[in-house]
């Protein structure tokens, strides 16, 4: 199944059904479309109760990726600030944005070998959403070599995509769990 639009942003994914491990892994596949660019591996297999509780956080907190201080920031520098967070403890994502803010408040990805090698996250202001995404470079990050990839999309392409996502992907879970309770 695909939602969105593949030349704008879209999230395709798809149920193994016949091996799915019910309700508690709901196994299947998924990936991104940035700007018709497939991203990520749809042939490898991920625990779609993952994601879909990942996408859920910002659509259930539609504030969570919200950063006016960040988002005018270039792509590299966003990218840096959050990934490197977890080098230095987040003294300098805390030193500029403060304490009110979490590098994990943009985090877009599931860490799963379907999206390696890349790291997802998104950024709103109040028009627009960045989809910031690079590969995961151990001791790299700083070369001026690592290529960052940034889109801009009207915030609300990006959030209706997920949403959609989230509530089908909650509807799947349901219905596996109802059936493993009959």
């Amino acid at each position: 199944m695909i939602i969105g639009n593949k030349k704008v942003f879209a999230i395709q994914f798809e149920i193994d059904i016949d091996d799915c491990g019910g309700s508690y892994w709901m196994l299947g596949k998924f990936c991104f479309y940035i700007n018709n660019r497939r991203v990520g591996d749809p042939k490898m297999g991920t625990p779609l109760r993952d994601f879909k509780e990942y996408i859920g956080d910002f659509v259930l907190d539609p504030q969570r990726a919200y950063s006016l201080k960040l988002f005018p920031l270039d792509a590299k520098k966003i990218f840096s600030l959050i990934y490197n967070s977890g080098n230095d403890y987040g003294k300098a994502f805390y030193r500029y944005l403060g304490k009110k803010k979490d590098p994990y408040d943009f985090y877009l990805h599931i860490p799963d070998k379907c999206m390696d090698p890349y790291i997802f996250y998104k950024i709103d202001n109040n028009v627009y959403t960045k989809i910031i995404y690079g590969k995961y470079c151990p001791n790299s990050i700083r070369s001026k070599d690592h290529v960052i990839h940034s889109m801009m999309f009207l915030r609300e392409q990006v959030d209706t995509v997920l949403k959609d996502t989230y509530t089908e992907l909650q509807r799947i879970y349901d219905l596996l769990k109802a059936q493993e309770t009959e």
